[in-house]
């Protein structure tokens, strides 16, 4: 079932499948709510599942005045949630998502019953701060270049590539993510980058959370700074199969691992 909700500078796009458990999934950038439409229809049977596009991405018409601040998009979700009737849900954020899913657990703890936050791009070491403050300034060259294809080389070198056995991306779908990159590049670029400097006072997560990172990017930023991050925030960690995108690359794969952390 679609719905639609209304929020200051724009309009989201939603969509609810199944019923049972109540379980939102928050994109990250480049991306929509169809990265998650093969793993949503598996999970269907079980669960209630939101998927949505954020603000400003595909279906989520913004103004030009609208707020692309991670407190603001936590309160999208919030908002999603509300909608949708629930009362309390679990909460899976892939990417920039896993941000939205963190900042929507500090504000609104009540909500959140558990959280997976599927290779955030948050790093709590020195090393990968330097990491990503390095790709950080690459992307923002490209961004004032408006160098697209660039940017989208330099974002999957950073996750550490993707899945080699995944299929093909559709031409509209490509084109449609490329367009997705604008928002992220133009308007989300430099908070969501540097939300990781935030995370350095004394900020503690009450929630039920576990960040995850995947096996076979270990070359990719996020992963390898995965199992350092959940250390230090004091939150559970877990390896999984697959690259960064593993909810569109081996949606089979995903549906499986959301189905037992969900009952743990």
């Amino acid at each position: 079932m679609e719905f639609i909700v209304e929020r200051e500078n724009c309009i989201l796009k939603c969509e609810i499948r199944g019923r049972g458990l109540p379980l939102i999934l928050i994109h990250g950038v480049a991306s929509d709510a169809k990265y998650f439409e093969q793993a949503a229809e598996k999970l269907a049977d079980d669960f209630s599942v939101i998927t949505y596009d954020r603000r400003g991405y595909s279906n989520s018409a913004a103004d030009a005045n609208a707020d692309y601040s991670v407190k603001t998009q936590a309160e999208d979700a919030y908002s999603v949630i509300k909608t949708a009737g629930f009362e309390k849900i679990a909460v899976a954020g892939c990417s920039a998502g896993g941000i939205i899913a963190l900042e929507l657990a500090y504000e609104h703890p009540e909500m959140a019953e558990k959280m997976l936050l599927h290779e955030p791009p948050i790093a709590m070491t020195e090393e990968y701060a330097e990491k990503i403050d390095a790709w950080l300034i690459e992307l923002e060259d490209d961004a004032k270049k408006r160098k697209l294809t660039k940017a989208m080389l330099h974002f999957y070198k950073a996750i550490g590539g993707t899945d080699p056995g995944a299929k093909s991306l559709s031409l509209e779908r490509q084109a449609q993510n490329l367009e997705n990159m604008k928002t992220f590049l133009y308007y989300e670029l430099h908070e969501f980058l540097t939300y990781y400097k935030k995370l350095k006072s004394d900020r503690k997560i009450s929630v039920d959370t576990t960040i995850a990172s995947g096996m076979e990017d270990v070359n990719g930023i996020f992963s390898a700074a995965g199992i350092e991050t959940a250390r230090i925030m004091g939150v559970k960690s877990m390896m999984v199969p697959g690259y960064h995108n593993l909810p569109n690359e081996r949606p089979e794969v995903f549906a499986d691992i959301i189905k037992k952390w969900r009952i743990q």
